[in-house]
């Protein structure tokens, strides 16, 4: 809400298991997914793939953004010991080590500031 007073000609974009590109006017596509017993009866444009689900030793791409860009939200309800649910992202063409890399633990205070 610190941001509502200021002028903007920033685009936003949620990217999510239902669009994974943050593509304008393509959430809400699913017709299987996580949720599709739950929504069996409501239909394309409800939430059916609210979720993915990982498992054990597998590697997930949530989303690959071009351009510049901020993330303001990450939504993450890991099971199991959170602890081994690492997250790691990559920005500006690195490949090999990522730029930023925690524990879905750390996530809380990922954006604190450092005490000084």
């Amino acid at each position: 809400m610190g941001d509502l007073s200021r002028l903007s000609h920033a685009k936003s974009r949620s990217i999510s298991p239902e669009n994974f590109t943050g593509e304008k006017g393509k959430a809400g596509m699913a017709t299987t997914g996580t949720g599709e017993r739950a929504a069996r009866e409501l239909g394309q444009g409800w939430k059916v793939s609210p979720s993915v689900r990982i498992k054990a030793g597998e590697t997930f791409v949530l989303g690959e953004i071009a351009g510049s860009g901020a993330i303001h939200h990450i939504w993450m309800t890991p099971t199991g010991n959170w602890r081994y649910s690492i997250l790691r992202m990559y920005w500006d063409g690195e490949l090999q080590r990522p730029s930023r890399s925690l524990s879905a633990t750390s996530l809380p205070q990922a954006g604190a500031p450092t005490p000084s």
